[in-house]
């Protein structure tokens, strides 16, 4: 299932780009011609991958992100922020993390997950 997911990807365009001022939406068209999930799930998945958020070092803000899958077809990434933190404007690096990997979800726990630096 992830090497179609990423196939979608790939080849999907970005048909809209919405600013909340606490998170964004970002909406995707995929091809016709790249292959569904259904092709090989049987079925037509709708479903949500959302356990992955970020941590920006500066300002010292966690977000949360969510892809959202609709007829077998990526459909929709979220990114958001928790109560009423706005959307920061990072300045250098990150951390992403899964959240079942951390002991205290929005802090406290050490971070076992894959780490990658912005700049």
């Amino acid at each position: 299932m992830r090497v179609a997911l990423r196939q979608q990807l790939i080849a999907a365009s970005v048909s809209r780009r919405q600013f909340t001022g606490v998170g964004f939406f970002v909406d995707f068209a995929v091809p016709e011609s790249v292959s569904r999930l259904d092709t090989l799930l049987g079925t037509e998945p709708d479903f949500e991958l959302g356990d992955v958020g970020v941590i920006f070092e500066d300002p010292n803000v966690e977000v949360g992100l969510v892809l959202f899958v609709r007829g077998g077809r990526i459909n929709m990434f979220e990114g958001y922020t928790y109560g009423d933190e706005t959307w920061p404007e990072p300045q250098g690096r990150y951390r992403l993390f899964y959240f079942a990997e951390r002991e205290t979800p929005g802090g406290g726990g050490p971070e076992k997950g894959p780490d990658a630096v912005g700049s």
